[in-house]
């Protein structure tokens, strides 16, 4: 990706942020953009519960936010703009989605549950092209017509163990009042923060590096210089091959995938195997709420507690650990990429289970997942594919 083609391309074009953040701006502007600023007003009012996962919940209320803009400044001159921004940040930990607080007491709540812990910073980001080539600028029942595209920005930030006094001194400095999470990193909240694994420009509200690699993979850019983002991953065996994934493809329509093509049912426990913060294993969860699931990765990858989930499912386990060298968890099914499938298939007992996820070039042909495992010496193989997805499901050894 290269910096420079990628905001050419946006120079001719209006752009506009439906949002009225001071640090989205910023971010934008001090990266070179041209744009205005016009908020949205569409009342983030979402149901939490009705969404798999939290970055799902954080890219819904994005994309509304950039349709609202859209649709309100077509309907006023029927002048749409070319691009619209919507974006929405939110924290999560133990399950539990942290929005702006409400008042004092609500940001002495959060800040505590944040106090000595290891949280998630999740930013959704929608893209609203107006009037994409080869499109209609109204559609067919007279609303405008629009191409969207999403993706979602995940950020681990870990705090220090807060004293009483210190939690109140700041948030009597006002600064938790307007902040997700109730704290700023770039300001006197960065004084909480112990480390910061990821972006830190999501933490502050839009992850402009991520938003870039979106703009060069966009078909609608003249200028596009690179294939998009996730496709040359795909081909890097020095990583897992479904953490490449999960930066190109969302992991609820992973799990959707998987949930459609196999019956899970049957299993009990499942390890997924440098599952990172575990987002994989949180859509799963919501699909086969039985599972007891385990996310196994480098103790710098992982979360630290347990994330307990609405009532009826099983928390995901945390086990941070050596993945080339130590023991394999205990496990009935073992979810993994490509370049950790050999690692895993020679250590898991007979009678184990494997679930391979590949991310294919588009050119790539299907089967590849069920063939992987074939070789290794699996049996009952069984795949399927969805867009560049492909997944496979073998028994070591044995039947199911």
């Amino acid at each position: 990706m290269a910096l420079r083609p990628v905001l050419r391309g946006l120079r001719a074009q209006r752009v506009v942020l439906a949002s009225a953040s001071p640090r989205r701006r910023d971010i934008l502007t001090h990266a070179g953009l041209r744009f205005e600023v016009i908020p949205s007003k569409f009342k983030e009012t979402l149901n939490k519960d009705d969404f798999p996962t939290p970055a799902a919940y954080a890219v819904e209320n994005a994309k509304q936010k950039a349709l609202e803009v859209a649709e309100r400044l077509y309907q006023k001159d029927l002048q749409a703009p070319d691009l619209v921004i919507g974006a929405d940040t939110i924290v999560v930990v133990d399950g539990l989605i942290l929005e702006k607080p409400v008042d004092k007491q609500d940001a002495y709540r959060m800040l505590s549950m944040l106090s000595g812990r290891t949280h998630l910073v999740v930013t959704g980001v929608a893209l609203v092209r107006c009037c994409p080539p080869g499109k209609l600028r109204q559609g067919t029942d007279g609303r405008l017509g629009t191409d969207v595209r999403t993706f979602h920005e995940e950020t681990r930030v870990t705090f220090s163990t807060l004293s009483q006094e210190l939690l109140w001194d700041y948030i009597d400095s006002g600064e938790p009042m307007d902040k997700a999470g109730g704290y700023a990193l770039q300001a006197q909240g960065g004084m909480l923060v112990e480390a910061v694994q990821g972006d830190a420009l999501n933490v502050i509200g839009f992850p402009l590096n991520r938003f870039c690699r979106a703009l060069a993979s966009d078909p609608d850019d003249p200028d596009d210089p690179d294939p998009p983002p996730g496709s040359r991953m795909a081909g890097q065996d020095a990583e897992d091959g479904f953490q490449a994934t999960q930066a190109a493809e969302d992991p609820d329509a992973q799990a959707a995938l998987v949930a459609a093509a196999f019956d899970l049912s049957g299993f009990r426990r499942a390890c997924h195997v440098g599952g990172g913060a575990g987002a994989l294993a949180r859509a799963l969860r919501m699909r086969f709420p039985r599972l007891e699931l385990t996310v196994w990765d480098s103790p710098d990858h992982v979360l630290r507690d347990p994330l307990p989930g609405p009532p009826g499912t099983t928390p995901i386990h945390f086990l941070p650990g050596d993945v080339m060298r130590d023991a394999l968890p205990d496990a009935e099914l073992y979810i993994v990429g490509p370049a950790l499938l050999r690692r895993v298939a020679t250590a898991c007992r007979a009678g184990a289970a494997l679930l391979l996820l590949l991310l294919l070039e588009a050119e790539a042909g299907g089967g590849r997942a069920g063939r992987r495992l074939r070789r290794l010496g699996f049996t009952h193989v069984a795949e399927a594919g969805a867009g560049r997805v492909r997944a496979g499901l073998g028994v070591r050894g044995g039947g199911q």
